[in-house]
């Protein structure tokens, strides 16, 4: 398949959803502007897409993680598939939430992380902890950002509000000791719109901010 100019094998029969994430076309590559010349980090990539449009912007080098061998070794195929090396990158299949508090650990910085992980709920009753979630993942996460550097943080939870999904962010934040000033709020791509009638239809939320200390 290809979109956008770089191409992807995909699972039409056993991958997650389609076998690709079509809703994040247009965030990938709104991302990549911000990749030139810088290492990045993108948890719960599943097969890859991500890294690969940051490569193709231009990025030193990608840290891939996910928890799936499968999607691993998918990401791996795409990387070459589109002329990069895998080898010159990390591909690591790892728990993402753990990945995160190692690198916290052991002071492991990046230019840019990259957080892409699936559904926290599935129901109303779940939206509390879903919430939590978020906030745990994107602060353990902004401490692995470099001073300056950017996080791209998203949430496919309908269940999860864009207000309150943009709160969750401003509590992982200030937890973390950092500034995060939002200059990229969308949703999900044009060939997935959202009913006037009904506005929960705009499950996907993406942000992109820059990482500041608190002054």
């Amino acid at each position: 398949m290809e979109e956008l100019g770089l191409l992807f094998r995909i699972d039409l029969l056993s991958g997650q959803k389609t076998g690709f994430f079509f809703d994040q076309r247009e965030n990938r590559q709104s991302l990549s502007c911000w990749c030139l010349g810088k290492t990045v980090l993108d948890c719960f990539s599943y097969t890859g897409a991500f890294a690969v449009y940051a490569l193709r912007g231009g990025a030193d080098s990608v840290t891939v993680c996910d928890s799936s061998p499968g999607a691993i070794d998918a990401a791996r195929e795409n990387l070459a598939l589109n002329g990069f090396d895998p080898d010159q990158n990390r591909l690591l299949v790892h728990d993402c939430f753990a990945l995160l508090d190692t690198f916290v650990r052991e002071k492991r910085r990046f230019d840019v992380v990259i957080l892409d992980p699936p559904s926290f709920a599935h129901d109303r009753q779940s939206r509390h902890a879903a919430e939590r979630a978020y906030v745990r993942l994107n602060r353990q996460a902004l401490r692995c950002v470099k001073e300056g550097g950017i996080l791209a943080s998203a949430s496919c939870t309908g269940q999860v509000s864009p207000p309150a999904f943009r709160q969750a962010l401003a509590e992982a934040a200030r937890q973390a000791g950092r500034r995060l000033q939002i200059f990229h709020d969308a949703g999900q791509a044009v060939d997935h719109p959202v009913p006037a009638h009904f506005p929960e239809a705009r499950y996907l939320k993406f942000m992109i901010g820059r990482v500041l200390p608190i002054s």
